[in-house]
């Protein structure tokens, strides 16, 4: 009996690495205008040609159960186990509906909440599966993904309040940020802080508050992998990953930069920065 890693698409795991390291991707809905596309049945610029016609006009919404019932019992029926990972419940229900799609498997499926976001996740997925790989347990390889949540921290600056406002997710910081965005043009910084999206600072202009990013994440090494995501924002992605190899003192070759998948594109809209850690484990 081997265990398979199963995530939701919002992990931002690719589909080249799931095929790579043998994860299965269960993919969230993305809401553009009146069209709906399953998660990565687009590309990027077919989805933000997309978007810029709808003028902005994005959502998503999780997958059915029966969309993950579906995958749970194709590997269940051959004999494997299934460890499944998904983005925090606390910014979306994804993690709720896995787990009611696994409770008729018992044991053999078992649904865990990341308490993170995108590539935060990822990281987390992909590392899961190579162990997975070995001919690790169900029970170590749940064990090795409790820890890397624990060791793992994760900021992200947005450009534009517009998309994260339409999609309630901080809508107890929104009065406070549309007052000062007004008058100062801010940019707000997020931790990701158990599940949820906690506003740590904003910052006068979108270079200031990428190096105040940069310090924030740097405060919580020391680290032994980094990471930098963006959408939309290339050079900018890699300025960050330039100040916090830096900051850090890790080499900026091992500084991972991603793009952003389109779940988060959705809540964030273009020129998010984000910055993720990894600390060693301790002695």
């Amino acid at each position: 009996m081997s265990v398979r890693v199963v995530v939701d698409s919002a992990t931002d795991v690719s589909p080249e690495e799931a095929e790579r390291f043998g994860i299965e991707i269960v993919p969230l809905v993305i809401r553009i205008g009146n069209e709906e596309f399953r998660d990565l049945e687009l590309s990027q610029e077919e989805f933000w040609a997309k978007v810029e016609a709808a003028g902005g006009r994005v959502g998503t919404s999780t997958p059915s159960a029966g969309v993950f019932t579906e995958v749970f019992r194709s590997i269940v029926e051959s004999g494997d186990e299934v460890v499944c990972l998904c983005l925090s419940s606390k910014l979306s229900g994804t993690y709720e509906t896995a787990w009611a799609a696994a409770e008729q498997f018992g044991d053999a499926v078992a649904v865990i909440d990341s308490e993170l976001i995108s590539h935060a996740i990822r990281h987390i997925a992909v590392e899961a599966a190579k162990l997975a790989s070995s001919g690790a347990g169900r029970d170590e390889v749940i064990g090795l993904i409790e820890d890397l949540k624990e060791r793992t921290s994760a900021f992200l600056m947005l450009d534009t309040l517009d998309y994260i406002q339409r999609g309630g997710r901080i809508a107890a910081v929104m009065p406070l940020l549309k007052r000062v965005s007004k008058a100062f043009s801010i940019k707000p910084i997020f931790e990701v802080r158990e599940g949820r999206l906690e506003l740590v600072a904003y910052v006068r202009s979108r270079k200031k508050a990428v190096r105040k990013l940069i310090d924030l994440l740097a405060e919580k090494g020391p680290f032994v992998r980094i990471g930098i995501y963006h959408s939309r924002a290339p050079e900018v992605a890699s300025w960050a990953a330039d100040l916090l190899s830096q900051a850090v003192g890790i080499p900026r070759e091992e500084c991972d930069i991603r793009e952003l998948g389109q779940v988060l594109d959705c809540h964030g809209g273009p020129g998010v920065i984000g910055a993720v850690g990894v600390r060693g484990k301790r002695d």
